[in-house]
């Protein structure tokens, strides 16, 4: 709900009756539709009253009383007060139904605060209970993950045995091979130089022998060949399917991890930015208090003495506003990119510094 022009004029009228000039709603509306006076405005109206505005006679009242030391508070004018209405009972039942009242007016507070706490007693829980199933939900996520990684540690331990087994074989033929063959150049070098027992091969040209020699030796390389690529064929057919899962898996991964990056880097900008608002509304409120306290002066009232200084007074204000406007929507264009800059920033410095934990380990 708004102050108008209007509710103002009133409001003032009915605190400074006796001033020399009216202050019209016309005057005022300017000033009212500023939003960000509003919120003081409100305060002024529900709580400033007659009993908070001291006339000039008032004033000089209490100045002469404070001169010439007759002047009360605290517990000396309790004193006072207690003995002279202990003389008029009229006056107890006045401050007995007034004390009525106020505690009417507490029970209606503390009633607004209670039905207040209950809501947010209410949305804490509904908060708590969200939070539990989000953890749950988390924990059956882990327990996923955790039975996909030990299934892919069991494939890759079965991977690793029959590749070992593959090696082995592998060594077993190169060394066998490799005894056939110095069995064979130590035969053909007998022969060449006939030592030996006589066997067929000496009776055989030395050109048709070679010719024999290599052709097996070609059939030894091909049988070798094809007994490797059946055996590498095996295995492969049996890890395709879970090396194409683990490639999708990882890059999944890789996809979830930028994500999560991307996620925490508009979480911080936002948080940034919603602390430096906070800050702003802080400092504003705190200069319209202070504001306020000057123009109440203590009881002596700072208001203009005629129309023409309050419309000097509003130009001035409303200039004031003006260039404030401007600088505010050149500094939120500043802020932004700042924000995004500094969110950058933290995530790059936070990447870096774990990569040079990794590496140390």
């Amino acid at each position: 709900m708004s102050i108008t022009g209007a509710e103002l004029s009133s409001r003032i009228r009915q605190l400074l009756p006796n001033n020399s000039y009216k202050l019209t709603p016309k005057l005022l509306n300017d000033t009212c539709e500023n939003t960000s006076v509003q919120p003081f405005l409100r305060w002024f109206c529900e709580h400033v009253g007659q009993e908070n505005v001291l006339l000039r006679e008032e004033v000089q009242l209490r100045k002469r009383l404070q001169e010439t030391g007759a002047f009360l508070s605290g517990e000396e004018l309790e004193r006072e007060l207690i003995g002279a209405i202990g003389e008029c009972p009229e006056l107890l039942m006045l401050v007995q139904r007034t004390g009525d009242g106020d505690v009417g007016k507490e029970y209606e507070v503390e009633k607004d605060a209670y039905d207040a706490d209950v809501r947010d007693i209410e949305t804490l829980e509904l908060s708590l209970k969200t939070l539990k199933d989000l953890e749950n939900q988390l924990e059956e996520e882990i327990e996923a993950e955790e039975a996909d990684l030990q299934k892919i540690r069991i494939q890759e331990c079965k991977l690793y045995e029959d590749y070992a087994g593959l090696i082995d074989g592998f060594d077993s033929a190169c060394r066998e091979t490799y005894d056939n063959v110095q069995t064979l150049v130590g035969v053909y070098g007998n022969a060449a130089e006939k030592k030996g027992p006589p066997i067929v091969w000496t009776q055989v040209p030395l050109d048709l022998f070679i010719k024999h020699t290599d052709t097996y030796n070609n059939y030894l390389r091909f049988q070798v060949s094809r007994e490797l690529k059946q055996m590498q064929n095996d295995v492969l057919s049996t890890s395709t399917h879970g090396q194409l899962g683990d490639e999708d898996s990882s890059e999944q991964m890789q996809n979830d991890r930028a994500y999560e990056l991307i996620t925490c880097q508009n979480i911080l900008i936002a948080s940034t930015l919603e602390e430096i608002e906070a800050r702003q509304v802080l400092t504003a409120t705190e200069a319209v208090a202070t504001h306020a306290l000057d123009i109440y002066n203590h009881g002596e009232v700072k208001s203009p003495e005629s129309v023409a200084q309050m419309k000097v007074e509003m130009a001035e204000l409303i200039s004031r506003r003006d260039i404030l406007e401007e600088t505010n929507l050149l500094m939120e264009t500043r802020l932004q990119e700042a924000a995004n800059y500094y969110g950058k920033f933290v995530i790059t410095k936070i990447l870096l510094e774990n990569g040079q934990a990794r590496l140390e380990r």
